[in-house]
C-alpha cells in the first residue's frame, strides 16, 4: 500500500503550481519508471503532480497523488483540453524535455531538475546537461530558473560521490553551485491518480509550456481563491472603518424583540414590567437598582429560556428512567476507530496490474536484470539466496523463454549476481486479478492482487492462493 499523501484533504487551489523542466540523462534500466517514480516522490512531498512526455506525435499526461479529485476528460480529448482540465487539481508541473533536442527554457519556468544515475556515464552526461541548461538559461535573461540534480537508483555514498564530481566541476567551469539530491533506491509502486495519451499535430514543448501556463492562469480555482481573498480584505475593511467611527461612542446593544419563544410567546412589549423589585432578603438594606429600558426584553429571555431548560430536565428525566427500567447489556469494544460504528466500505477498482510487481511479494529484492525478449519477466532474490522469477499469468510463454535462456547462460549469470545462491531451481510468482483466472500451476505461487479504493484512498490488496 502507498502511503498518505498529507495534501489529499487540502482544497484544489491552496497554493501556486509550480513548473518544473525535467532534463533526462542516464537513467538505471526501464527509465521512464524512474521518472514516474520521482513525480510519485514530489507529489507525496508537495501536492499533486501532473507529468507530461512528449512521445512522438502524441503527449503522455500522468496525474499523482490527487486522491479523489480526479479531471473529467472526454476520450477525443486533445492534450490542450487534457492539461486545461488537470489545471486545477495540480500543484506542480513536470515537463520531460526530449533527449534528442537541444536544451530549451520556456518563460515562466521555475526550476531545472537533471536526473541522473551515478555512474561514470551518467556523471558526464549529467553535468553537459547542467552546462547547457546554464547557457540557455544565460540566453533567456529575467528571472533565472534554478538548476539541481537529482541522482535515481543509488544509495547514500554513490549520491555524495556524484555531488562532489558535479559540484566540482559546476563550479570550476560555471562558477556556480548545483545542489544534489538522492532518495530514490529502487523501484516501487507509484500512486497514478490518471493517465492518458493524446494525440497532437506535431506537439512542442514551447507549445505544451504555453497551454500550462494559460490552464493555470485561467483555473477556476483562482477565481475562488481571488474572491474569498477579496470579500476577507473588503469584510476586515469594513470592520475597520466601523471600529474608528464607533471608537469614542458608548457600546450600545439593540435588542431582538421580533424573536419569539417555542410555545409562539406574545411580543416583548405585551409583557408587563415591574419597576419596584423587593430588596435581596438577609442582607439588610439594599438599594434597589432599576433595570435598563431593554429590561422587557431581558426578561422574556429569561423566561423563554427556563421554560426550555425545563423541558429539557423533563425529556432528560424521562430518558434516565427508561435506561434505568431497561436491561443493562455489556460493553462490547468495537475495532472500527471513528464516530461511526459502521466499518468504511472497501470496492474494488478495476485496472491493470501495476508495471513492477517484485514489491507485492514479501522479502524480495529486485534484480535490474531482463532476459532477451522477456522484458516482462521480473528476477528477484531472497536474503537467503534464493532466485525468484515474477510475471503475470498471461506471460507464462515468456516465461518458458526465460527459464531456457537462464540454464544455458547460468554460469555468467551467477557471475553478474554472486548473491544469487543457485539458479538451477528458481521459484515462480505469478500473479492474477480475478479468482477465475486461477489455474494450478506446478512449481508456483499464485497471487491475486486488486487494486482497491477505500475511504477515498487506493491500495493494492495481495492474497496467496496457491503454494
Amino acid at each position: 500500500m502507498t502511503a498518505a499523501s498529507p495534501f489529499d484533504g487540502l482544497p484544489g487551489g491552496w497554493l501556486t503550481p509550480r513548473r518544473t523542466l525535467l532534463l533526462v540523462g542516464n537513467l538505471p534500466v526501464m527509465s521512464a519508471l524512474w521518472i514516474s517514480q520521482y513525480a510519485d516522490r514530489e507529489a507525496r512531498e508537495n501536492g499533486p503532480v501532473c507529468l507530461v512526455r512528449e512521445s512522438g506525435d502524441c503527449v503522455q499526461i500522468e496525474l499523482f497523488r490527487a486522491g479523489s479529485r480526479l479531471p473529467t476528460i472526454r476520450p477525443q480529448a486533445t492534450y490542450e483540453e487534457a492539461l486545461r482540465a488537470v489545471a486545477p487539481i495540480v500543484s506542480q508541473w513536470l515537463v520531460v524535455a526530449r533527449q534528442s533536442e537541444p536544451v530549451e527554457i520556456s518563460h515562466g519556468t521555475d526550476d531545472i531538475v537533471v536526473l541522473t544515475g551515478s555512474d561514470q556515464a551518467a556523471i558526464v552526461a549529467a553535468y553537459r546537461l547542467v552546462k547547457a541548461a546554464h547557457d540557455a538559461i544565460e540566453r533567456l535573461g529575467g528571472a533565472r530558473p534554478a538548476v539541481s540534480v537529482a541522482v535515481l537508483g543509488a544509495d547514500a555514498a554513490e549520491t555524495a560521490h556524484v555531488a562532489a564530481r558535479i559540484g566540482e566541476a559546476a563550479s570550476s567551469s560555471l562558477s556556480i553551485s548545483i545542489p544534489v539530491r538522492g532518495g530514490l533506491q529502487r523501484v516501487a509502486p507509484a500512486e497514478s491518480s490518471f493517465r492518458g495519451t493524446f494525440e497532437g499535430s506535431a506537439p512542442c514543448l514551447a507549445h505544451i509550456c504555453e497551454v500550462i501556463a494559460t490552464a493555470a492562469a485561467h483555473a477556476p480555482r483562482r477565481a475562488l481563491v481571488s474572491a474569498s481573498v477579496a470579500s476577507a480584505v473588503s469584510a476586515s475593511a469594513s470592520y475597520s472603518a466601523s471600529s474608528a467611527s464607533t471608537a469614542s461612542e458608548p457600546l450600545r446593544f439593540t435588542p431582538r424583540v421580533e424573536r419569539k419563544g417555542p410555545g409562539a410567546r406574545p411580543a416583548a412589549d405585551s409583557i408587563p414590567f415591574r419597576s419596584d423589585l423587593p430588596p435581596r432578603g438577609g442582607r439588610g438594606l439594599e438599594p434597589v437598582r432599576t433595570p435598563p429600558s431593554i429590561a422587557p426584553t431581558q426578561n422574556a429571555a429569561r423566561e423563554i429560556l427556563a421554560d426550555a431548560s425545563s423541558t429539557l430536565r423533563e425529556v432528560s428525566a424521562a430518558a434516565h428512567a427508561s435506561t434505568n427500567a431497561s436491561p443493562r447489556t455489556p460493553y462490547v469494544a468495537s475495532a472500527v476507530n471513528g464516530p461511526s460504528a459502521a466499518p468504511p466500505i472497501a470496492r474494488i477498482v478495476e485496472g491493470g496490474l501495476p508495471e513492477s510487481l517484485v514489491p507485492f511479494v514479501a522479502g524480495l529484492s529486485r534484480i535490474d536484470h531482463f532476459a532477451p525478449r522477456c522484458e516482462r519477466i521480473e528476477f528477484a532474490v531472497e536474503a537467503n539466496g534464493q532466485l525468484h522469477l515474477v510475471c503475470r499469468v498471461d506471460d507464462l510463454r515468456m516465461l518458458a523463454r526465460a527459464r531456457a535462456w537462464m540454464s544455458e547462460n547460468s554460469g555468467l549469470f551467477r557471475k553478474a549476481y554472486p548473491e544469487i545462491a543457485s539458479v538451477d531451481d528458481p521459484s515462480i510468482d505469478i500473479f492474477v486479478q480475478e479468482v477465475r483466472e486461477f489455474e494450478p500451476i506446478d512449481g508456483a505461487t499464485v497471487r491475486v492482487l486488486r487494486q482497491l479504493e477505500f475511504s477515498g484512498r487506493r491500495c493494492y490488496d495481495v492474497q496467496t492462493i496457491s503454494a
